[in-house]
Parts: C-alpha cells; structure tokens; sequence
C-alpha cells in the first residue's frame, strides 16, 4: 500500500554552522571523544587543499 503514495520530504539547505559528521579520535591517550565538524569547515577545508595543491575543476 505505501508504495501507492508518492514520497515527498521537505528538506532544509544545510547552514554553514549546522553539524556535518563527527570525528572520533582513537582514544591512545584516554578515552575517545568525539570532534563535531560544521560544514562551513569541511567547505573551508576543501577551500584550503584546493589552493594548497593547486586542484583544477576535473579533479
């Protein structure tokens, strides 16, 4: 019966400040924790190893 129905889902642009993944260490000095990584600074990253070993658009 579900298949029936059309999906539909409103969804939101991400902001540059909303959360993107986490990254968890691996604890070889105490216990892991977790670094949460926005995705204005996995863009900034990006960004930065572009510049940094001159990536061209195909690649």
């Amino acid at each position: 019966e579900a298949l029936k129905h059309e999906a539909s889902c409103e969804v939101e642009a991400a902001q540059k400040d909303d959360v993107a993944c986490i990254l968890y260490t691996s604890g070889t000095t105490g216990r892991p924790k977790g670094a949460m990584v926005t995705h204005g600074g996995l863009a900034a990253n990006a960004e930065t190893c572009t510049e940094i070993w001159n990536f061209g658009p195909n690649e």
